[in-house]
C-alpha cells in the first residue's frame, strides 16, 4: 500500500506543478519528484534554474496551497 500512496502523491505533485508554474515552464522541466517532503526539480535551462532558485519559498508555499496540505518542506533545483 505504501507504494500506491507514493505513486499517487507523485502524480498529484506533477499536476500541481503544472498548475502552479504554468505549462511553458512545466514543459521545460526535465524531472520533478518529491521524497521526504523535499521537492526536487531538474531543469535544462541555466537561466530558468537561477530564476526559480530565487523563488524557492514562493514555490513551496504555492505547491502546498494547491495540494491542500504541507507536502513540501524544501525545494531543490538541479
Amino acid at each position: 500500500m505504501y507504494r500506491k500512496d507514493d505513486k499517487y502523491r507523485q502524480a498529484e505533485v506533477q499536476i500541481a506543478w503544472e498548475e502552479v508554474i504554468g505549462t511553458s515552464i512545466a514543459k521545460k522541466t526535465r524531472s520533478l519528484y518529491i521524497r521526504n517532503k523535499i521537492l526536487t526539480i531538474s531543469l535544462d535551462s541555466g537561466v530558468l534554474k537561477e530564476e526559480l532558485s530565487f523563488g524557492r519559498e514562493k514555490i513551496m508555499k504555492m505547491m502546498n496551497e494547491n495540494l491542500g496540505y504541507h507536502a513540501v518542506m524544501k525545494v531543490e533545483i538541479k
